[in-house]
């Protein structure tokens, strides 16, 4: 357990259940009732309140998935790892993530407070639940935030994690190392704890959002009916955000803070012939600067990367400190959708068309607008719509269709390295004609690297072994 100090010296409360003290950060928070709380000498398991441990969790979660102002989260690392952006600073760690040739665990990883804050905000959900009543409707939200934990692990991570628990009151109970499939599985089973739970309440958001987080985790599976029919009817407009706040340093956006500064900018077909410049003529990354397309939006920093030599892009998904991030939406449903027709028969063209004829809606209620921003620049952002698509004519160049509307409808929300594991595991694809391949643009060549390192600290675990985690296996 961690612990922040407090002036006078005397231990304060548990940073997983301070840091949520201020505003709520996640849909679902409730603002008043999180914020009455009695504010003890000394935190303890025997005193915190159940509105206390529920908004701890709520915070521990955003830290682990999207939050904290840096790369100590998911959603962070896995822009860095795939083709979404590359590395402008000068951390040799994130130079590593980017080139997809991580140090061993003993060296450590830009990913390991990643990992570590998952397993965190897993443990604060369980014990928060557990000091809920029975029919509070706050269950079913914290039960889908551990299903998404694990969802997280399973996408990004490699096989064999091992999934420990604590308790307030009970010995901790090391885990033993889960197959990314089960790490899956388990997903699913909480989700539909956590269908359950909305249902019973009555809480169609909530219902929503542990439907959407249901079929990601069938969908990376394989099981295109099983993940379409678990959206089937949640609406289009329907959107289940994760909360950020420019005014607190541990909220801040972290995609805009990891560009504002230099360390991440927009890439553009990353891999291939790069030399000095990261911007790949050849590479096998999409192209998402070059595509000028509304869903992926940005600007040219004229001040270039933070190692002073490298172009500077950033992202306009995320203009502001305080932008909040999606974590699930009717889109995916639809995406959802569309590739359980295109494996097992519908119109799936239809499906993806119907998105893309309602682009400037669908962004207009999720994202902030490109301009304004926070960057201190203007930018040139033009394209507001998006062509209908037209059937390539053969299956491999329509999958290649479909993942191409996936990486657009949801960059940097943490779904791509998982997405290109599963063109790997579902699809056949080798890992060198998916993931950026070739020279690296700051010297030497690309890894083969698809998952994440784990964190040397597993060592501790007596059931687990280091070298149960094979970083090149999707």
């Amino acid at each position: 357990m961690r612990y922040l100090s407090r002036n006078d010296g005397r231990v304060g409360m548990p940073v997983v259940w301070l840091l949520a003290l201020g505003l709520p950060l996640i849909a679902g928070a409730c603002k008043g009732d999180a914020l009455k709380v009695v504010d003890p000498e000394r935190a303890t398991p025997a005193n915190l309140t159940p509105d206390v441990a529920y908004a701890g969790a709520v915070s521990d979660f955003q830290q682990a998935y999207s939050g904290h102002g840096l790369d100590d989260e998911i959603l962070s690392t896995v822009l860095d790892f795939t083709d979404e952006a590359y590395s402008s600073g000068t951390f040799t760690t994130r130079t590593r993530t980017d080139r997809r040739d991580q140090n061993t665990p003993q060296n450590g990883n830009t990913t390991d407070a990643a990992y570590n804050n998952l397993h965190i905000a897993r443990s604060s959900a369980v014990a928060a639940q557990g000091r809920l009543d029975a029919g509070d409707p706050r269950i079913g939200e914290l039960k889908s935030y551990i299903a998404y934990d694990y969802v997280a692990m399973g996408e990004n991570f490699c096989s064999n994690i091992p999934f420990s628990t604590t308790s307030d009151f009970a010995p901790d109970q090391l885990g033993s190392p889960l197959t990314t499939q089960q790490m899956f599985a388990a997903a699913v089973d909480t989700f539909d704890a956590a269908i359950a739970a909305a249902q019973s309440v009555g809480s169609a958001k909530l219902l929503n959002l542990a439907r959407v987080g249901k079929a990601r985790a069938l969908l990376d599976n394989g099981d295109y009916a099983g993940a379409a029919a678990a959206v089937q009817g949640v609406p289009t407009d329907f959107a289940f955000f994760i909360y950020h706040d420019a005014s607190v340093s541990a909220d801040q956006n972290p995609i805009f803070n990891l560009m504002s500064n230099g360390r991440y900018s927009v890439a553009n077909g990353q891999g291939g012939t790069e030399t000095a410049d990261p911007d790949g003529t050849g590479g096998n990354g999409i192209h998402f600067r070059d595509a000028n397309d509304p869903r992926v939006p940005w600007a040219e920093d004229p001040g270039g990367g933070f190692d002073q030599t490298i172009p500077q892009y950033v992202s306009l998904r995320y203009p502001l400190q305080g932008s909040n991030v999606v974590l699930a939406d009717g889109i995916e449903a639809r995406l959802i959708e569309a590739e359980n027709q295109l494996n097992n028969g519908g119109d799936w063209l239809g499906t993806l068309n119907d998105l893309r004829a309602n682009v400037g809606d669908l962004l207009a209620a999720r994202y902030d607008p490109p301009e304004p921003n926070d960057f201190g620049f203007s930018n040139e952002v033009t394209s507001t719509t998006l062509a209908p698509l037209v059937d390539p004519g053969n299956d491999p160049a329509r999958v290649d269709m479909l993942f191409r509307e996936r990486a657009f409808w949801l960059y940097a929300t943490g779904h791509r390295l998982g997405d290109l594991r599963r063109l790997m595991r579902q699809y056949g694809r080798s890992e060198a004609d998916i993931f950026p391949s070739g020279t690296y643009f700051k010297g030497g060549d690309f890894g083969t690297d698809v998952t994440f390192q784990i964190d040397f600290d597993e060592q501790n675990n007596e059931n687990y072994d280091l070298s149960m985690c094979n970083v090149s296996q999707p």
